[in-house]
């Protein structure tokens, strides 16, 4: 269960190490940011024959006592980024998100950078713990090397179309900054 098209690679690098292991990795989902439709396509694997599920999606989506029903029932979960609090053993691989935002924004200033922007795509950066601990990440570094964290460099875009628009207003502005520190993939690609 995937909700960005970059969990591609996560499936991509699944499926060769259990291709390798003689087992294949089959079938998979992509269903947005709607916890209905999480559920409903979990459901549908499950009653497909499916008894172990690789789950990626917003923490919004994650209601615990759907997973813990299957737990139940002998279903294993391998929770990608976020998981849940349950009594049951459950398998979880996640990325040391506030280490990365620091190990980024320090790259940047070691390069030279004073006037660091951060960008996210989209205003609920709090609703996503993975993406408020790259914030942390950068904001600490920030502190570290002695660095003003300017209010004005930290932008939110509503949608992501809105990426470019946002750093093209940034970039124009009277104090541009020299570099962008982008939460997630999506708005770096802008």
């Amino acid at each position: 269960q995937f909700n960005q098209i970059h969990g591609l690679d996560i499936i991509q690098g699944a499926q060769d190490f259990m291709m390798n292991n003689a087992c294949h990795l089959s079938p998979y989902c992509v269903s947005g940011n709607d916890p209905a439709e999480y559920e409903r396509s979990i459901t549908s694997l499950i009653n497909s024959g499916s008894r172990c599920l690789m789950v990626m999606c917003p923490e919004a989506a994650y209601d615990e006592s759907f997973y813990v029903r299957y737990l139940q029932e002998g279903v294993k979960f391998i929770f990608i980024d976020t998981k849940i609090d349950s009594f049951f053993k459950v398998n979880y691989v996640s990325s040391d998100n506030e280490m990365g935002g620091f190990v980024a924004t320090e790259h940047l200033i070691r390069q030279g950078h004073r006037k660091i922007a951060l960008i996210c795509h989209h205003m609920l950066v709090n609703c996503y713990k993975n993406l408020a601990l790259r914030m942390r990440g950068y904001t600490q570094a920030l502190k570290r090397y002695g660095i003003p964290a300017e209010k004005d460099y930290i932008r939110f875009c509503p949608h992501e179309d809105n990426v470019a628009e946002v750093v093209d207003d940034l970039m124009s502005g009277d104090n541009p900054p020299t570099a962008l520190f982008t939460l997630n993939d999506t708005a770096a690609e802008i």
